[in-house]
């Protein structure tokens, strides 16, 4: 976030990034920009977020069954 004084009301489609009234403009334009006051937007958003925790927290668990393995390894 760019702006982090400011209230980020819009979700950037292109760049997967909130972003404020003024980015619009000045980084994000021509790109896809959903408001996020729109309800149906929000919850696409929140779907989003939860699917990219998942793969975040797979990555992490996956990370450290490789760091035990090394270690297996070395020892």
């Amino acid at each position: 976030m760019r702006h982090p004084q400011k209230k980020c009301k819009y979700f950037c489609e292109n760049d997967q990034v909130m972003i404020c009234s003024k980015c619009i403009v000045a980084d994000h334009k021509g790109h896809r920009i959903s408001d996020m006051s729109d309800n149906k937007n929000i919850k696409v958003f929140q779907r989003r977020a939860q699917i990219l925790k998942k793969k975040i927290d797979a990555s992490s668990g996956e990370t450290e069954i490789f760091s035990e393995e090394l270690q297996e390894i070395e020892d």
